[in-house]
């Protein structure tokens, strides 16, 4: 089994009842394997009055230990309530005592002749997966009663509901102001505006992640109710939006600025974590039944599409070209000397989409993925450039000269450290490096390209280098407009 799956299991408690202590030491030595420690019984009473205390995850049994003396194990109470999850272990002299085991409700039989090893990965990954499914089971059935007791609880005045959904309604009309939205600038005034015109709003404040990622800033704003604080250092760079840490401690200053009884309002679009949050000071007496899961949620939502908005003109303005358009400048590069200003960086995406193909059963989600990379890429350069795809496999990269050495590093930090993983529909199965792209600079050429694809030799760089050199005393023809 792979380390993801050996972790998925590792939280199994298992219980051995083995008659023959060389056979359950194999057995255990395997389960060790899996990152699982099993308890060890010789004795039926003894496994009996163990499992009082204590639920296993899973119990191997040796048929040969179902009795002893009066006691059978099919009467202990929770073989009887079905809360005991078994499988039984046999050898080929001992199957004929299997039959004792069919009005058994269990997991499936270990033949001491086969292929131990393999038999217990199939029980245990079906036992987890079981053993998830009645844990989010658990966790719905909760989330049902609360939902259940909220219910009950609107349902008892029908007089606040009303009034609630008034309020709402109000709120939810005027999120249409949002739609008029142009830039981020453009948002936060009008996440200003909301809330400032908002009569259960007293008092608030907005904090949002820095370009740095290292500090929280407040904008600035002569709005009665909106209070500016002072930046926050964070002491550390939070990659991934605002961790909790930092949510806590503008939730601090909030309160020796704003008041002690203050809600924050959590809004994400860049990053997992949050970018941006409002701390206010709300009449909640008037608005019990709020749902300020909701009002996140739409908020985030219009933030998101600012920020979609953003890179669809970023992209659709002179930063991509058709790959006919990239093989015709390549060879005006090569041919014309045109454009020699720039270099060519290549992404190979072929690592990646190997695991995807052997993985197959495993969904990849290829749009998330793409909107993710391309856009961080980008943010990584810092610098103005144009890109090309080829297929899912491969992208190009057109680099000013005297910029390529940096664009190089950064381009390399940065598909070192991406999460590919994050984008398979189960990621503990694809923890490996194996699905990293690899990055290459090649001379630009049609050819030089299309061989490097298929592993063929290339145009030199030295090659490449002195045609570039003989370029510069000629007439440039043309340059590639960044």
């Amino acid at each position: 089994m792979t380390t993801s799956k050996n972790e998925s299991i590792k939280e199994f408690t298992v219980a051995l009842l083995i008659e023959n202590m060389e056979e359950a030491k194999s057995i255990s030595s395997m389960l060790r394997e899996f990152g699982v420690f099993a308890h060890f019984y010789q004795s039926l009473d003894e496994y009996w009055v163990a499992i009082n205390t204590f639920t296993p995850d899973l119990s191997i049994i040796d048929v040969k230990c179902m009795s002893m003396g009066s006691s059978l194990l099919q009467d202990h109470p929770k073989v009887k309530n079905k809360k005991l999850s078994v499988c039984f272990y046999y050898n080929e002299k001992s199957k004929v005592l299997l039959g004792s085991t069919y009005h058994f409700l269990h997991e499936g039989y270990l033949k001491k002749e086969l292929n131990l090893k393999g038999q217990l990965a199939a029980i245990l990954q079906r036992r987890n997966q079981i053993v998830k499914l009645e844990r989010e089971t658990s966790v719905l059935t909760d989330r049902i009663e609360r939902l259940q007791k909220r219910s009950t609880t609107v349902l008892k005045d029908a007089k606040l509901a009303h009034e609630f959904r008034t309020d709402y309604e109000s709120l939810v009309s005027r999120l249409h102001m949002f739609h008029e939205v142009n830039g981020l600038q453009s948002f936060m005034k009008t996440l200003v505006h909301y809330f400032s015109d908002w009569s259960e709003c007293e008092k608030f404040t907005i904090y949002e992640l820095s370009k740095t990622k290292q500090k929280l800033i407040s904008p600035k704003s002569n709005r009665s109710k909106f209070k500016e604080l002072p930046s926050l250092w964070l002491g550390q760079v939070c990659e991934h939006g605002m961790k909790d840490f930092a949510i806590d401690m503008a939730e601090q200053v909030a309160l020796d600025q704003i008041g002690n009884s203050v809600r924050t309002i959590c809004l994400t679009g860049k990053f997992q974590n949050p970018d941006i949050i409002i701390i206010g000071q709300f009449k909640e007496k008037n608005i019990p039944f709020f749902q300020w899961d909701l009002l996140e949620r739409e908020l985030s939502g219009s933030y998101r599409k600012t920020i979609l908005d953003l890179h669809r003109d970023f992209v659709d303005g002179n930063t991509f070209l058709g790959i006919w358009d990239t093989m015709s400048l390549l060879d005006d590069i090569h041919y014309h000397q045109v454009a020699m200003t720039h270099k060519l960086m290549v992404i190979d995406l072929k690592p990646l989409i190997k695991v995807i193909q052997e993985k197959a059963t495993n969904r990849f989600y290829y749009k998330d993925f793409y909107n993710d990379f391309i856009f961080g890429l980008f943010d990584h350069l810092k610098q103005n450039c144009k890109i090309s795809e080829y297929g899912v496999e491969q992208f190009l990269v057109f680099v000013e000269n005297d910029l390529m050495e940096d664009a190089f590093k950064r381009a390399t930090s940065f598909i070192s450290k991406f999460d590919y993983y994050r984008y398979f529909e189960d990621s503990s199965l694809v923890l490996t490096k194996k699905m990293y792209p690899e990055l290459k600079m090649i001379a630009p050429s049609a050819v030089n390209f299309l061989r490097s694809r298929n592993g063929e030799q290339q145009i030199s760089s030295e090659s490449f280098e002195m045609t570039h050199h003989n370029a510069r005393t000629k007439r440039t023809r043309g340059l590639l407009r960044m």
